[in-house]
């Protein structure tokens, strides 16, 4: 994730990296496990856990790859100016194991003056 969807990031790296998720995903499809426990089974929570991880990582990569804009904690080669026309709403993504689902609502600022951070 590092790599491929790191602080500064472009569509192509992301790309790949949904890529190699996807590659991996399918490898997962033929884990094996030794042991057939149910309690104590750290190899079965191992498993459990790299799964995981993929799904978290295509959801990010799917939400990263949605927001066409820099901003924040974030910084996209391929569109280095933030977008409030856009892009001033938050991203939510629904996951099913046929597809991410992306999706915004608007933020609602109410309690301070919004302004671009400058460094």
């Amino acid at each position: 994730m590092s790599e491929y969807c790191g602080v500064f990031r472009n569509e192509k790296k992301m790309k790949e990296g949904l890529t190699k998720i996807q590659q991996f995903k399918q490898q997962y499809k033929q884990v094996y496990l030794d042991n057939k426990d149910y309690f104590w089974n750290t190899e079965l929570i191992e498993a459990m856990e790299l799964q995981n991880i993929m799904t978290v990582g295509e959801i990010i990569l799917t939400s990263a790859l949605s927001r066409q804009e820099s901003r924040g904690a974030y910084s996209r080669e391929d569109y280095t100016q933030r977008d409030d026309v856009n892009f001033f709403k938050h991203t939510l993504a629904y996951y099913s194991s046929a597809k991410i689902d992306i999706q915004h609502i608007l933020v609602v600022i109410n309690m301070f003056e919004f302004k671009e951070r400058k460094y």
